[in-house]
Order: structure tokens, then C-alpha cells, then sequence
């Protein structure tokens, strides 16, 4: 039927199902319910859930957990425990078994709930055999403690036991349940010694004990024990009379006379013998009178002697302790001594400090570990050299004269010398050279202490030179910025000029040299402005191997026909984040002072590699971080630089070159872009080899933009009033002609306090506001906040001979807002202000 999916377990048949399980559950009522499931423990048919919905279903979700935990095994076709319900009233079990169909498949599961009430505990309730005290338990462990299953003999204390308990106490119950299986002796629930045996039910997960009271069990051998003991006493107190007797008469007088030997022996002399035998005893006696006597004559003398001995002894003691003390005080003294000594060589020889003693003539004496690290000489190599064995030729001899001078007159000389490692290796050590005198104050030694102060000089030279190049920077910027406000009247007006003068004018080739010379001299205050990192920068997702091979025929027309130009690409592509035309500016520059430098020719190599600054490079140069850069390198084998030159060829102006051949900004504009770019350069040069340039440039992960042209659209008039605050008279004027001449008005004013009070007047009419940064009494900024507070959707541009990104790095300006960087031409201005009123 079980097979049968489309009668077998139709109504009817779960009916007659249900009535055979119920009439077998009558004909057996220890069965509390039989119930069968499918494999996911759905029940089917169940005894205490009628088909129909009458009768009352227990444990459904327990059956249904214990068969989804135990469905491998039923289907193995084992029988399972799956529950144990021993708390209860009726303690029962379910277990459950497969259901096989024709085919020997099994198909559903059978689970029955037994009681064990009426069926398992009245086996155990027998005690027939087991005597007065024996009984079978059945336990299991619940936790951390073990419940007895079945009814014991005798009341329960408590039901369940502690774990800790049973391990030292009822250790039987405890080897049944841990799987074990003995005989065995210890105590059961009402503390009584017991002996039994005990195995583990693998099937139920429980622990069987047969135990009886020891006493019971070993109750014939007591008996007997006690007839033995009884029939012993007897017998060895006949023995004991009748060794009485022969003592009374035979040994009697030896016992007394060993009893007075023994008192002599403690030391009464005064005891005697009263003998009236006639007998060998009555002589023995007689003689033993005789030796006391004796022996007491000798012991008055003996303690006479002995006194005498004790007062000497006595005295030789005084004396030894005396000398002993003397000794031990001298000993802990000394060990203090020996302790403090080496507690001082241990924190000479582990300093992080070079000291070196010499004698009076200068030769050395000692040296500690980090002297012999530093200078690179072992221990044995320095001794009985004169640390003159260090120097390098850097340092004046006048300065040794004064050292010398100084510490054999009793002064303490300090110093940093430049001194040479055993290797050749120059580096700088701090100095404390004092002399060392002895109680009389007469000089014995010398002793230095000395630092190695070579990294702690190159980070003040690299500081200082940080600080020199930040305040130049700080100074051409504030040029170029002075300078642009100049080259905006000269651009402007030059270019209302162009847009005005006719084609066949004779100035107007005269006024296109103006403009390009103008020109130029914006590109020098760009070339200020890039060195000072206030030149705006338009980054883009580059290819450093892509840069380099476009410049490559560019790069050749730089350098002379003698001179040969190498490029060596990265085997991959390194992306970095910059500004394309600033990276090309940067090789112009270094190819151009390549060139310059291999006068006779040579060879130019420009190189581009991925690499990764490690702590130990960061440690070194002092620049870099942990992560993966660009490294592009530009070599040449030219005349090289001396380190004089070398320490100040970023400086703005600086040049080796003769009068009016260079300007002496071009390293200086590369410094400045390589730091704008978060960057690094350095220079390696030897005179007569050649220079070496290294830029090292952060590398991204990101694709390549494309950069794309855009036309400049001609400018747009408007009919507008627009408020101008300038501080420069000319540019004032420049911007009132540019914009009236497109049909804008114009209200002008000479500082932010002036603007404030005209837009207060004309605030109807203002739409756009054209503000200086920088002006006297109230900047720019300050004016249109005071504007905005009136009119908070006033439309505003800013100008400024510095660039965008600087007036946001300063927090002047926000992100979003107009500004235009000085000099502007004409178009630009309009283009701005015509931008700025449409948004």
C-alpha cells in the first residue's frame, strides 16, 4: 500500500490503517502511540491523532526532528532511539524503525512510544538475588550531570548528580556512562561503600551498574576473620604466662641490672646494688658497685676538663664570629661592588652610543660594541690605536689642537667630527671627549662618547632645503601674481586694440609683437607660478609610455645631431594621474639642459620603469611612500655638476649658463611640477660623467582619458549691469571698456568697502558681480558675503593673479564658483561673464 500513491493513502485506507495500529496498541498498552511518517517526519497515521481529526497529537515536532537527524540510519534499515521522555510521569521512548514495501525498499518510517513504566523497570525492580542492599541502576548523562532512569532501592537525595561529584565519588556510575566496562568498588547515592559491576548500552547512550554494599558482600569472610582473631588472643595469652613465670625466676635479676645500666648511662651515679646472692648474679652485682664507683670518679674529672675546654671554646667562637662578620660585611660589599660593575658593563657595552677610553698618550683602551659597528672595526683591530685611526680630512686639524688642548687640561671638550668608516664611508658623529682622574685628581684616562649623527644631518640639510625652496616659491609666487595684474591691462587693452584696428593699419604688426611678447611673459609667470605649485593643473588618467613615445621626435629636433637619443619603455602600461602637458613641459626641460650639458655631444636616455618605494628606500631618501610609482629617468653623459651646483639647481634664476642664455627656470618649473603632482625628484651627477634626473610619479589603476580640442566660440554682448571691484586702476579700466563695448553697464569701485555700499544703491539694477580677491580694507570675499546676506542668489565672479585651485586650498572661494585667473584676454572675460548670467 505504501507504494500505492493514488489509493493506498486515500482516507479509507489511513482508516484501516489506523484501526490495526489501534487495536494492536489495545492488545499492548505499554505502546502509548505508534505512529507512521514520510522521510521529511511528516506523520501519516498516528494512534494519538485520529484521521479525522479526533484524538490528540503529541510530540509531532519531536518525532519530526528525530527523524530528520536520524534518516541515514533508518533508512540503513537499523532501528534509532530517538527520544527519551524520563522526566515525565510516564517515562517512555520512541524509537523508530523503516517500513519496507514488496521490494524490500523502505518507504516511511514507524515510530513507536513504550513505556517503561510497566515494561523495562519491574526487570530492575527485582531485587531477588542481590541480597539486602544490591540493586541494578540504569543512568545516562544529562549535561553536567547523571540521572538515574529507573526507581532506586533506597530514597534519592536529589535526582541528578554533579559530574565533578560522581568523578570522585560514585566513580562507577561515572566509568558506565564515559562508555567503560569493569568491575569496580566506591560509593553509591546514599554514600555508602560499595562494590559492583557496570557497562555502557552504545544503543540508548546509557550506563548499566549492578552494585551491592561491600560490607554484605565480604559478611562470611568478617565472621570468620573474628573466629581467627578470637582463637589467636587465646593462645597468646597462655604464652604470655607462661613467660611470665620463667622471667620471675631466671631473668629477673639481669632485667634489674640493665635497668640500672641504663639510669648510670643517663647519668645517676648514686645508684647501687644491695646483693645478698652467693650465686654468679650476687657476684656480677658486686662488680658492677665497683664500676660505678669507678666510673663516677672519672666523670667528676671529665666535667672539671670539660669546663675548662667550654671557657676556651668559648672565647675561640667570640673571636670567629667577630672575623666571620668582619668577613661577610667585607663579602657583601664587595659582591655589591661586582654587582654594580656589571650592571655598568653591561649598559656600556649594550649602549646605543659609541664610548671609547684611552690612555693618557690617546691610545685606545676600550671599545664598545656600537664604537666597533659604526666604524666598522673589530675590537682587536682598535686596541692600542689612536682614534686618529678615524679621521677623514673633512674636519680642520685646528679642531683636534683644541680637543687635545682641552681634555689634558681637565676640561671637557663637545664637538660633531667628520669622520671616515673603515670601509671609506664618511659620516658625522656628536662628541663628548672628558677625562677620567683618580682619587688624587691626576689624569688617567680619557673617555668619549659619541653619536652617529650622519642621518640626522641629511634630514636638517634636506629641511633646510625644503624651507629654502618653499620660501623662494613663496616669493615668485607672490611676483608672478604682481606681474599677472600688470599683463592683464597689456593683453586687455592690446587685445581691444586687435579687435578694433583695421587690417591694413601699419601698427598692426607692431601690436602683434607687443601681445606675443606679452605672451611670453605670461608663459614665465606660469613658469613662477608652476615652480611656487600655484599654476592649476588639469589632471587626467595618463600613459607614461605613451607621453614619452609621442615626445620622442619632438625631443630630437630639441637636442643637436651629435647627440643620440635613447628611449627604454616600460614593459607594461603605468598609468598616473596628471597633467599631459606639464609631464611633456617636464621633458622639454630636462632634454633642453641635457643638451646644454653635452656641448661635444653624447648620448640622451629616457627611461620609464614600475616600481615599488619599500621602507627601506623611504628610510634612505627620506621622501616616498609605501605603494607603486612611475619612475621616469632622463640621462645624459655631459659635463656633470659639482655638489655646490648641484644643492641649488631647482632655485628659480639660478643658471650656470653665460648672460642671456637661459633664465634659470627651468629645473625650477620642473620642481615645481613634479611636487604639484605629488611627486618626487632627485639628482645624481658626477662632473665629467653625465647627470642623472630620477621623478618618481604615483601610479593609478584607471583607463586613459582622451583629451579633446575644443574652438573658441566668439563672444557674446549682453545688456546686464555688472558691479567691477579692482584695486588696479588699469584693470579697472580695461575690464568698464571690454564690457560697455558689448553693451554691458558698468559700475566700478576701488575696494570691497566701496562695492558693498554701491550695490546697497543699486542693488535693483547689480545682476553680476566682477570682484578682486585681494583689495585693500575688505577683500573680495568679505564684500559678497556682506552682499549675500542681502541677496542671497547674487551671481558673482572672482579674479585673482593666482590660480583656482589656490583660492580653494585657502578656503576663499568655494567649489563651483566662477573665477578668472589673471591676465585674461577680452574673449575670455566675456565668455565668463556671459557664462555666469545665463546659469
Amino acid at each position: 500500500m505504501l507504494n500505492d500513491k493514488t489509493s493506498a493513502f486515500r482516507a479509507g485506507h489511513l482508516i484501516h490503517i489506523y484501526q490495526h495500529l489501534e487495536a494492536f496498541q489495545k492488545t499492548y498498552p505499554d505502546y502509548l502511540s505508534i505512529e507512521i511518517a514520510d522521510f521529511n517526519g511528516n506523520a501519516i497515521v498516528s494512534t494519538a491523532h485520529h484521521p479525522h481529526g479526533s484524538g490528540k497529537h503529541t510530540h509531532k515536532d519531536a518525532h519530526k526532528e528525530g527523524i530528520n537527524r536520524y534518516i541515514d540510519i533508518i533508512k540503513q534499515g537499523e532501528a534509532v532511539v530517538m527520544q527519551e521522555y524520563l522526566d515525565s510521569k510516564e517515562r517512555h521512548l520512541d524509537i523508530a524503525l523503516g517500513i519496507k514495501d514488496r521490494s524490500g525498499n523502505i518507504k516511511a518510517v514507524i515510530v513507536s512510544s513504550i513505556l517503561l513504566n510497566n515494561t523495562l523497570f519491574p526487570i530492575f525492580n527485582d531485587y531477588t538475588g542481590l541480597g539486602h542492599t544490591g540493586e541494578t541502576l540504569l543512568i545516562r548523562l544529562s549535561g553536567d550531570s547523571i540521572t538515574y532512569i529507573n526507581p532506586t532501592r533506597y530514597p534519592l537525595r536529589k535526582k541528578a548528580v554533579d559530574v565533578s561529584y560522581c568523578k570522585d565519588y560514585f566513580k562507577l556510575c561515572m566509568n558506565a556512562v564515559s562508555g567503560n566496562e569493569g568491575i569496580g568498588e566506591g560509593f553509591d547515592y546514599r554514600e555508602r561503600k560499595i562494590i559492583g559491576a557496570y557497562r555502557y548500552i552504545p544503543a540508548l547512550g546509557w550506563g548499566l551498574v549492578t552494585k551491592i554494599d561491600i560490607d554484605e558482600a565480604f559478611k562470611e569472610i568478617t565472621a570468620l576473620r573474628k573466629r581467627i582473631f578470637v582463637l589467636g588472643a587465646l593462645i597468646l595469652a597462655i604464652t604470655l604466662a607462661v613467660s611470665y613465670f620463667v622471667v620471675s625466676m631466671f631473668i629477673s635479676p639481669v632485667v634489674s641490672l640493665t635497668q640500672k645500666t641504663k639510669a648510670i648511662a643517663s647519668g645517676d651515679y648514686s645508684i647501687r646494688i644491695k646483693s645478698k646472692r652467693k650465686d654468679e648474679i650476687g657476684n656480677l652485682e658486686r662488680d658492677f658497685n665497683d664500676m660505678v664507683e669507678t666510673l663516677n670518679n672519672t666523670r667528676t674529672e671529665i666535667e672539671s676538663k670539660q669546663r675548662e675546654l667550654e671557657e676556651v671554646n668559648y672565647e675561640l667562637e667570640r673571636k670567629v664570629q667577630e672575623r666571620t662578620k668582619e668577613l661577610s660585611d667585607a663579602n657583601a660589599i664587595l659582591t655589591q661592588a661586582l654587582e654594580d660593575v656589571r650592571k655598568l658593563s653591561y649598559a656600556v657595552e649594550q649602549s646605543p652610543v659609541s664610548i671609547v677610553i684611552t690612555d693618557t698618550k690617546g691610545n685606545i683602551t676600550y671599545v664598545n660594541r656600537q664604537f666597533c659597528k659604526i666604524s666598522g672595526y673589530s675590537f682587536e683591530e682598535l686596541m692600542g690605536k689612536n682614534p686618529g685611526i678615524l679621521k677623514s680630512g673633512e674636519t680642520p686639524p685646528e679642531e683636534y689642537k683644541r680637543l687635545w688642548q682641552t681634555i689634558t687640561s681637565g676640561g671637557m671638550w663637545t664637538g660633531v667630527l667628520h669622520n671616515k668608516k673603515k670601509n671609506g664611508e664618511l659620516f658625522w658623529e656628536s662628541e663628548i671627549i672628558s677625562p677620567i682622574t683618580n682619587n688624587e685628581g691626576v689624569i688617567t684616562n680619557f673617555i668619549g662618547i659619541k653619536e652617529d649623527i650622519t642621518e640626522k644631518k641629511r634630514l636638517e640639510e634636506m629641511l633646510f632645503h625644503s624651507q629654502k625652496m618653499e620660501a623662494i616659491g613663496q616669493l615668485a609666487g607672490g611676483i608672478a601674481h604682481d606681474f599677472n595684474n600688470i599683463l592683464t591691462a597689456i593683453i586687455g587693452f592690446g587685445g581691444l586694440m586687435q579687435m578694433n584696428i583695421k587690417e591694413d593699419d601699419p601698427n598692426k604688426t607692431h601690436l602683434k609683437e607687443i601681445l606675443t611678447a606679452a605672451e611670453r611673459a605670461t608663459h614665465l609667470t606660469h613658469g613662477l607660478l608652476a615652480f611656487s605649485r600655484k599654476q592649476i593643473i588639469n589632471p587626467k588618467a595618463v600613459n607614461i609610455n605613451a607621453i614619452i613615445r609621442n615626445m620622442e621626435k619632438l625631443l630630437k629636433r630639441i637636442i643637436t645631431e651629435d647627440i643620440a637619443l635613447k628611449t627604454a619603455l616600460a614593459d607594461r602600461d603605468i598609468n598616473i594621474m596628471a597633467d599631459a602637458g606639464q609631464i611633456e613641459q617636464v621633458l622639454m626641460n630636462l632634454t633642453t639642459n641635457a643638451r646644454d650639458a653635452m656641448p661635444h655631444g653624447g648620448i640622451l636616455t629616457i627611461s620609464a620603469e614600475l616600481v615599488r618605494l619599500d621602507d627601506a628606500f623611504i628610510k634612505t631618501h627620506g621622501y616616498g611612500e609605501p605603494r607603486e610609482y612611475a619612475l621616469i629617468s632622463v640621462s645624459d653623459t655631459g659635463m656633470g655638476m659639482d655638489e655646490e651646483t648641484k644643492n641649488r639647481i631647482f632655485e628659480p634664476f639660478f643658471t650656470t649658463k653665460d648672460f642671456g642664455k637661459g633664465t634659470g627656470l627651468g629645473l625650477a618649473i620642473v620642481y615645481g611640477i613634479i611636487k604639484r603632482h605629488n611627486g618626487y625628484i632627485n639628482c645624481y651627477s658626477e662632473q665629467d660623467k653625465g647627470t642623472t634626473f630620477r621623478i618618481y610619479l604615483p601610479v593609478i589603476s584607471s583607463g586613459l582619458a582622451e583629451i579633446g580640442a575644443t574652438t573658441a566660440a566668439k563672444p557674446k554682448g549682453g545688456t546686464e549691469t555688472v558691479l567691477v571691484a579692482d584695486d588696479d586702476t588699469s584693470i579697472r579700466m580695461l575690464i568698464k571698456e571690454v564690457l560697455q563695448g558689448f553693451g554691458y553697464t558698468v559700475i566700478e569701485d576701488a575696494d570691497g568697502s566701496e562695492a558693498v555700499s554701491r550695490f546697497a544703491e543699486n542693488k535693483d539694477a547689480v545682476r553680476l558681480l566682477l570682484l578682486d580677491v585681494v583689495m585693500p580694507r575688505k577683500n573680495g570675499r568679505e564684500a559678497y558675503e556682506e552682499i549675500r546676506a542681502v541677496m542671497p542668489d547674487v551671481k558673482v565672479i572672482f579674479m585673482s593673479g593666482y590660480t583656482a585651485d589656490i583660492m580653494h586650498e585657502k578656503g576663499i572661494i568655494e567649489e563651483g564658483i566662477n573665477f578668472i585667473s589673471k591676465p585674461v584676454s577680452p574673449q575670455a572675460m566675456l565668455k565668463t561673464v556671459r557664462e555666469a548670467l545665463d546659469r
